[in-house]
């Protein structure tokens, strides 16, 4: 999902490529991979269809993950991945974020002495349930509404609205809950080549009755450049607050390589984690392919 996240993140960077209007195909694929802080690793493959419909100001988007992973460790969110153990392993993690949170002495999943604690506490055993070995499932839809409040010469501002449906199985991958959340992205170009971006999110989950997730808070810098007339490059940092209590709020940072053609744009997505409660490696392609313009 980062991948087309990236894509997404250049397109807005560099407005001047982006249809005023009209409908594209918009997807991805990715591999990401990480222990989190159990003590089995997860390997997951993402492939995400989606459509984006643009007319003037009004951009709406509509994707479909398909997931194939070696475990059910990880559970999909409007806010992305989340490592709650699954239905097999929440008691474990919350368990475990509480002892964390009492030796912290205060809320816990905060900076500074909450990634101390997390380097020193040992592994979550993750339930035999959860190895489940190599399964498909499709993930939750999620579809947003999007508007583009300013597009000036040099400063552009946008807001959308998100919504995941609950239509995912609840025993493999979904939460069964609607998840809704809210964005803004700011970019200034700097120079003719050079734009800078920040992006912030708010998502509202969905609990669960056996496992309550905090709303988290999203934010990313970002800085693209055009190299050369069809090629972009972004770099990017991006940090939230937990979702999950007594666990190190998720921290990565990332780069992209896009190349534009009149026929439409693909990229390239690689990113780090920094945190325990995101993967370690993750990469991937994307692509926004025009389906057909609208007649102006």
């Amino acid at each position: 999902m980062k991948a087309v996240v990236a894509l997404g993140a250049l397109l807005v960077l560099i407005a001047g490529r982006l249809p005023a209007q009209g409908i594209a195909y918009e997807g991805g694929l990715s591999v990401s991979t990480g222990t989190y802080f159990f003590t089995e690793r997860t390997t997951s493959y993402v492939l995400t269809n989606g459509l984006a419909l643009r007319a003037g100001p009004f951009t709406f988007r509509a994707w479909l993950p398909a997931w194939l992973r070696n475990t059910s460790l990880v559970t999909t969110t409007g806010a992305g991945p989340i490592p709650d153990g699954g239905s097999s392993g929440r008691d474990a993690v919350r368990d475990s974020g509480a002892a964390r949170k009492g030796r912290d002495g205060g809320s816990g999943g905060g900076p500074g002495g909450a990634m101390l604690l997390s380097a020193a506490d040992p592994a979550v055993p993750a339930p035999a349930q959860s190895l489940t070995g190599w399964e498909f499932a499709l993930a939750d839809p999620t579809v947003q509404a999007g508007m583009r409040l300013l597009d000036g010469p040099r400063t552009s501002l946008s807001v959308a609205v998100s919504a995941k449906l609950p239509l995912a199985d609840t025993s493999t991958i979904g939460t069964g809950e609607w998840d809704v959340g809210a964005s803004v992205s700011l970019s200034r170009a700097l120079s003719r080549r050079l734009t800078a971006g920040l992006d912030a999110s708010y998502w509202h989950l969905g609990d669960l009755p056996d496992f309550d997730f905090r709303d988290p808070v999203m934010g990313s810098a970002s800085l693209g450049m055009l190299l050369g007339s069809r090629w972009g490059a972004l770099a990017s940092l991006s940090a939230g607050t937990s979702a999950i209590e007594g666990y190190d709020p998720p921290a990565w940072i990332g780069a992209a390589i896009s190349r534009f053609t009149n026929r439409g744009a693909m990229g390239f997505n690689l990113s780090v984690g920094l945190t325990e409660t995101v993967p370690d490696v993750s990469a991937g392609l994307s692509w926004s392919l025009p389906l057909r313009h609208a007649t102006r």
